[in-house]
């Protein structure tokens, strides 16, 4: 119980006890490290609600500068590739850029809503692993779809320099049969 009679769950245990209702809540190992990090981080100065408000505002932050990072990092990478001349990473890079943006938001987004259902037990926090375990299939998936059609765009450029004959509408029937298969 923090100092203004607020449940601060024990990050350390791998289930907490609630005492609103009795009730165990499981922790997953990976967000009770963390937590643990978070906890200390607050040298004990803050009491009741305002130790999962910082933590929410921290792991939102270190989202925000994740995703500045990653969008750095992938313009200087893609700026290398293109200047190579590698078609095929430039095509990965490119396919990345987006769903990766998507990835790390919804991680964050969805570690931060873990945070406030384990202090509050808000009911519309509790579908916040269904919205995590949604995002990362849709990231996945628009990170395949984007890389189908990059493949297909190198393998039709490629054949132009070279000089061969490639029908693009059979290139195309074969992208969108591995993008959305039957």
């Amino acid at each position: 119980m923090g100092a203004s009679g607020f449940f601060v769950p024990a990050w350390h245990d791998l289930e907490t006890t609630n005492p609103k209702n009795g009730k165990l809540t499981p922790c997953p190992i990976s967000i009770c490290l963390f937590m643990e990090f978070l906890s200390e981080f607050s040298f004990g100065y803050l009491t009741g609600h305002w130790v999962w408000i910082t933590q929410v505002f921290v792991v939102i932050s270190l989202s925000l500068i994740l995703n500045f990072t990653q969008g750095w990092f992938l313009r200087r990478v893609h700026a290398k590739l293109v200047a190579g001349g590698n078609r095929w990473a430039d095509s990965i890079v490119e396919a990345l850029k987006n769903p990766l943006t998507l990835l790390i938001w919804i991680l964050g987004l969805t570690f931060a809503g873990d945070i406030i259902y384990a202090a509050t037990e808000a009911p519309i926090f509790g579908v916040v692993d269904v919205v995590r375990n949604v995002g990362v299939i849709a990231a996945i998936a628009w990170f395949l779809t984007r890389l189908i059609r990059n493949g297909e765009k190198v393998i039709i450029k490629k054949a132009e320099i070279e000089n061969q004959r490639v029908d693009q509408h059979t290139a195309e029937a074969i992208a969108s049969c591995c993008v959305w298969p039957c």
